[in-house]
């Protein structure tokens, strides 16, 4: 049966061994010089761009072993040939699954290894935005996920293009729905302060918003009018001294730095949940479904 697997899926297979291979080198390139470079940022738009789309390789991991694990199978009818050997239709199941999800793991392993060594010679010390979800244990989650979204489409569907819209659309609606209606209300801190910090960030956390308190204790909008003594200071922690002074107070909403790994380990968390649920489905509809 892996033989089997292995000859269905060698295509696939080549196509992102060779996408891999290219971020891979890219990475490690671009790192190196990074490392050594005066200005961590300088001429490395283009492997921060590629580090960007990084996000976007659990997507093809799906579409290209999740949906045509069994829709392209009930498209050209070779399911029902193996279900009539001697193999049992829950080995020939176990055997695919087995094969696909044991490659996913260790190729998104292998990515999210060199981007987040990268990603530490390219970026400072927060991890907002993009750079939580393309470091760490991340790319694991979200493929394994986006790979039982892709076999469960095509388990209920059993055609291979509704399912690959059905994994398109569904990985990014849980996606981003876990994205900006979960994380963000996931262990945030709240703080009010004043003086040299009235503005300023926290350090090595994720800022998701800061609001300008008042004196009379309601956030400002627009433009704040602020005491002219204070606009005239030297300096930005001699105003913020002043406006502090005065009644002014900044509201940040942010993840501590030292909530990052919890942070990822609930949300991992969350997408193995539903990757199981998947799994579960998919199996369900593929054992229970006539040949």
């Amino acid at each position: 049966m892996s033989w089997v697997v292995w000859r269905q899926h060698r295509t696939q297979a080549g196509v992102m061994a060779a996408v891999l291979a290219l971020l891979v080198s890219v990475f490690v390139r671009s790192g190196d010089r990074l490392a050594n470079a005066p200005s961590p940022f300088a001429n490395e738009a283009l492997a921060r761009n590629i580090g960007n789309l990084s996000v976007g390789i659990p997507l093809l991991l799906g579409i290209f072993f999740g949906a045509t694990l069994f829709a392209r199978e009930t498209e050209q009818s070779t399911h029902v040939l193996a279900w009539t050997q001697s193999v049992t239709r829950r080995r020939w199941l176990a055997s695919k699954l087995g094969s696909v999800f044991l490659a996913t793991l260790a190729w998104s392993t292998v990515l999210t290894i060199a981007i987040t060594w990268w990603a530490h010679r390219a970026y400072d010390g927060s991890y907002e935005g993009i750079r939580f979800d393309t470091q760490d244990l991340m790319p694991v989650a979200y493929s394994m996920f986006a790979v039982a979204l892709g076999f469960a489409a095509g388990a209920v569907l059993r055609r291979l293009l509704p399912a690959i819209a059905v994994t398109v659309g569904g990985f990014f609606a849980i996606r981003l729905g876990i994205e900006l209606y979960v994380r963000e209300r996931l262990l945030r801190t709240t703080v009010l302060v004043g003086g040299p910090e009235l503005l300023g960030r926290r350090p090595g956390g994720w800022v998701k918003s800061i609001d300008i308190i008042g004196p009379d204790g309601h956030v400002m909008r627009g433009d704040i009018a602020t005491p002219v003594r204070c606009a005239q200071q030297a300096t930005r922690a001699a105003s913020d001294a002043c406006l502090s002074g005065a009644g002014f107070r900044a509201r940040i909403v942010y993840h501590p730095a030292s909530q990052y790994w919890p942070l990822q380990w609930i949300e991992a968390g969350i997408f193995v949940a539903i990757t199981a649920a998947l799994i579960g489905v998919g199996v369900w509809f593929v054992l229970r479904r006539d040949a």
